[in-house]
């Protein structure tokens, strides 16, 4: 259970509209919600449960994990890098060199389930071939991609 305070507008007469924004909601997931009030002696008054369910579009929601194909490749300034999460979980898209180091850390976050897109523009990088990974959880994804100038 999670109980987040709304900073209220105290007694009053007016009428005032309250929001709240769950940033963390699920696709498929049903959740309750309720407001209560808050008198000055601190007693609380509940008000009706509001259930909400959080309706998936199949489009949006991968049907499985990966990196997709970068466009354009070979690219000039700039790559799309998209990917898909079938799961919620922490998300990396990292750029490599050829030799294995590092040379950009582009997402690194914790993403819900989805479709992604990134466009990466290198910054004092040299034209060669770079290699992109995707990585969530124990899965990973590489890609070559060709910058040119």
């Amino acid at each position: 259970m999670n109980n987040n305070a709304l900073e209220g507008h105290g007694s009053t007469t007016e009428a005032h509209d309250y929001q709240y924004v769950d940033k963390a909601v699920q696709p498929g997931v049903t959740y309750e919600y309720r407001l209560g009030d808050v008198d000055y002696n601190g007693k609380v008054t509940w008000h009706g449960k509001v259930e909400i369910k959080v309706e998936a579009e199949s489009a949006k929601i991968p049907a499985e994990f990966g990196l997709h194909k970068a466009y354009p490749n070979p690219f000039n300034p700039a790559v799309t890098l998209s990917y898909g999460l079938k799961e919620a979980g922490q998300a990396t898209l990292q750029v490599f060199n050829l030799r294995g180091q590092l040379v950009e850390t582009l997402v690194s976050a914790y993403q819900l389930a989805g479709a992604y897109n990134f466009t990466w523009q290198p910054v004092n990088l040299g034209a060669g071939v770079y290699i992109i990974r995707f990585q969530s959880g124990n899965k990973t994804n590489l890609q070559k991609v060709v910058f040119v100038k």
